[in-house]
């Protein structure tokens, strides 16, 4: 068991030094990135495909707990229809580590044909073709943890990790009460944790 103790602790180890790593490359894109998500009259959009979509959701919902109306889509749905839930003030966040998944560029060129949508996008590669077609693109750059170094690991955990960042800032900018953000989260311990004056 000693030897899988230590893998646990190097994938873990791994992991925190993307997190690092990632905290040293902010600069002022992330201020334009952050700038597109406050200044959004619409709805923000996430979408990807897999593990990428899970992550959209994870930081969708965040966001919705401090008061952005965020919703996540798979890629493939919007292909499938959902484009038209669209209008021209929302803007759409898309995720993909490659910055290359099939569905995802496909997306983006024909919401590109047709509209007039923010698009942003996070990749872990800026010059992918994601990135190109993207007006702010964030590059979270990561070595994946484990013996492969190609199953998401510290690639999910790290842009995670950026959805968080982009929610406590917002927060910052907008002096969100604690006793909004029980309005907004009702149930639960967090709710119970909650005490306003």
């Amino acid at each position: 068991m000693k030897n899988v103790k230590e893998v646990l602790r190097r994938c873990i180890k791994e992991e925190s030094a993307a997190l690092l790593y990632l905290a040293d490359t902010i600069d002022e894109i992330d201020i334009q990135f952050l700038d597109k998500i406050k200044d959004c009259k619409g709805n923000i959009i996430f979408s990807g495909i897999g593990k990428s979509f899970m992550v959209g959701n994870k930081i969708a919902g965040i966001l919705s707990s401090i008061g952005v109306t965020a919703i996540c889509i798979s890629a493939t749905d919007m292909l499938h229809g959902n484009i038209g839930m669209l209008r021209p003030n929302d803007v759409l966040i898309l995720i993909s580590n490659s910055g290359e998944t099939l569905e995802v560029i496909e997306l983006v060129k024909h919401l590109k044909s047709i509209g007039d949508n923010t698009i942003l996008s996070i990749t872990g590669n800026r010059d992918s073709t994601l990135a190109n077609l993207s007006e702010i693109s964030k590059e979270i750059k990561t070595s994946e943890a484990g013996p492969f170094a190609i199953v998401p690991t510290s690639s999910t955990t790290a842009v995670m990790a950026y959805g968080d960042a982009l929610a406590t800032a917002l927060v910052h900018i907008s002096g969100l009460p604690i006793s909004t953000f029980r309005t907004y989260h009702p149930g639960g311990k967090i709710a119970s944790m909650i005490h306003t004056e």
